[in-house]
């Protein structure tokens, strides 16, 4: 029986159950489930933040204004006001100080 590796992008796929009402799933039959059929040789999960390029940047999602500019790792500007655009209003999650 031929042979599947199954890559899960745990991003978008928290994305995609949160738009659902976050439920909860088991992963050996949903990787079954992706392997129409083959033999699940391996699963990979991998969760990180898609390539954002040299000099990365933030929009918002409601207006897609830049909220965030870093250089390096240092931020030279930011448009978060309590955790809101500055913009739009649009409410941003995460911890900022």
């Amino acid at each position: 029986m031929p042979l599947s590796a199954v890559y899960i992008d745990g991003g978008y796929l928290t994305n995609v159950l949160r738009a659902l009402g976050k439920p909860r799933i088991d992963y050996a039959q949903f990787a079954a489930w992706c392997a129409q059929g083959f033999e699940v040789f391996r699963v990979y999960y991998y969760d990180c933040l898609p390539y954002q390029g040299p000099m990365p940047s933030w929009s918002c999602p409601g207006c897609n204004a830049r909220l965030v500019y870093r250089k390096g790792l240092s931020i030279q500007e930011s448009s978060i006001l309590d955790q809101e655009c500055e913009f739009c209003g649009y409410e941003i999650a995460g911890a900022w100080d």
